[in-house]
């Protein structure tokens, strides 16, 4: 698959682009296309790339969970209830209150079905 955001000019390839990114890409340029790549091409992994290294660089810890639970449709109590956590715990992480361990980036991956990696919360909360 190819993901091409045209303004500023960004192209990703992978085999499968992750929902969180495309989300991610939308949420902060807009406009983002989608293509199916030829067979043949070479898979690139975007968590790898130096382009996601530097925007990751930009993003919080809460911003990513915010953007986690909008992405798979679930409120901060249905979050905070699926992790055995109060309510205020989830609104103080978004609003980076409060920081991601390594526990609770584990904890915050387990909530979302394992969709989102671990360290797609951790590797941002080490950067605040």
């Amino acid at each position: 698959m190819l993901a091409v955001v045209k303004t500023p000019r960004i192209e990703i390839r992978a085999p499968e682009i992750p929902d969180i990114l495309l989300c991610f890409l939308r949420k902060t340029f807009g406009s983002v296309s989608v293509e199916k790549e030829a067979d043949g091409e070479e898979p690139t992994d975007v968590f790898e790339s130096s382009w996601y290294k530097g925007v990751s660089g930009q993003t919080t810890p809460g911003e990513t969970v915010k953007l986690c639970r909008e992405m798979f449709n679930v409120s901060q109590a249905e979050l905070a209830e699926r992790m055995c956590l109060p309510v205020q715990n989830i609104s103080a992480i978004e609003n980076n209150r409060r920081t991601v361990t390594k526990p609770m980036a584990e904890k915050l991956s387990a909530a979302f079905g394992n969709g989102i990696p671990p360290d797609a919360f951790y590797f941002y909360s080490a950067k605040v």
